[in-house]
């Protein structure tokens, strides 16, 4: 993952990084490899984190300014501190100070201002890597590394409907992967039937199944996914969010194709979605014009509008646009 890659590969290491992004996993992954590389986690006496955020910061920099015990570095994590805030000036004018030989310092967030103090001391003095989400090339690879190292295989199309399953988190993923090695232990490879069996929902995916099925004219499978939905006692408010939005999503991809992008690709990118997604979208769009979409669109936010202004129940509401919905192509 670009200079942290090459320091954990060379084992040349700044003195200070700062890790963030929206993949908490790869944030707490990377941190930890640091920290591992830097010192054994045994080491407590020089190794420290730090994640509460009532701890003081000058308690922080009193630590840092201790000499290691017995050992020739001294490794302090801060975790989720918000220090990219006016709050993190002292760290940031620590850093800008000049860190001692022996300590390094290493700084994980979920997001990081690059307007702040303590962004701009990092990327003066040590090693900045933003860790988003990976493309669905990038989870694809992730999940048959995990597979493969337990000895299985599985189809890339087996994997993709995985992925449309449980959806991009990293976690998630991680945690659903091991699951299917407990179930698929000794077989060799992993099946849809092997997914299907073991593998959980998302709401998200629910919600996503519900609107293929009303894409592609399926509407007894469309009425027994409502009904699924209804029957998770989901807050209806939530839902019809999330259908709004995936609606939303299909009307940016069909005016992207009709501006001539029709690589899926191209479409997951700009409208924020993994490819196997786009690729379900432009195939639903064939059965939609630009107007319907736009409409369906209109609706859901309409009801979302109701809802907050208290004019209407938000169960009411969320009965009322699906239905509509499940109406738009019968």
């Amino acid at each position: 993952m670009g200079t942290i890659a090459e320091d954990l590969k060379t084992g040349q290491y700044a003195q200070v990084y700062l890790l963030y992004g929206e993949e908490s996993y790869l944030v707490r992954q990377y941190t930890q490899r640091l920290a591992d590389a830097l010192l054994p986690a045994e080491d407590s006496m020089n190794r420290t984190v730090f994640s509460d955020r009532k701890t003081e910061l000058r308690e922080i920099i009193s630590l840092c300014d201790t000499m290691p015990f017995f050992a020739d570095r001294r490794v302090v994590v801060l975790r989720d501190l918000h220090l990219c805030s006016p709050q993190g000036a002292p760290i940031a004018d620590y850093i800008k100070a000049g860190l001692p030989e022996y300590l390094t310092l290493i700084i994980s967030e979920s997001e990081a201002d690059k307007r702040s103090a303590l962004y701009k001391a990092v990327e003066k003095a040590g090693r900045i890597q933003c860790l988003d989400r990976l493309d669905e090339a990038g989870l694809l690879l992730f999940v048959g590394r995990i597979l493969s190292d337990a000895q299985l295989r599985i189809r890339k199309a087996d994997a993709q409907y995985f992925l449309s399953r449980i959806g991009n988190d990293m976690n998630r993923i991680r945690n659903e992967t091991e699951k299917l090695i407990a179930y698929c232990s000794g077989q060799g490879e992993v099946t849809r039937q092997d997914i299907e069996a073991i593998s959980s929902v998302t709401l998200e995916s629910r919600i996503f199944d519900f609107l293929r099925y009303i894409a592609e004219g399926r509407k007894k499978d469309a009425m027994t996914a409502l009904d699924v939905l209804i029957r998770t006692r989901e807050d209806e408010t939530r839902m019809l969010g999330m259908i709004g939005r995936q609606v939303r999503q299909m009307l940016q991809t069909k005016r992207l194709s009709t501006q001539g992008i029709r690589s899926a690709d191209e479409i997951a990118h700009a409208i924020g979605v993994q490819s196997f997604v786009a690729r379900n979208y432009l195939r639903w769009n064939t059965r939609y014009s630009e107007e319907d979409l736009a409409g369906a669109a209109e609706r859901c936010a309409a009801a979302e509008e109701e809802i907050k202004t208290g004019r209407t129940d938000a169960k009411v509401a969320f009965i009322l646009t699906v239905t509509s919905l499940l109406q738009e192509k019968s």
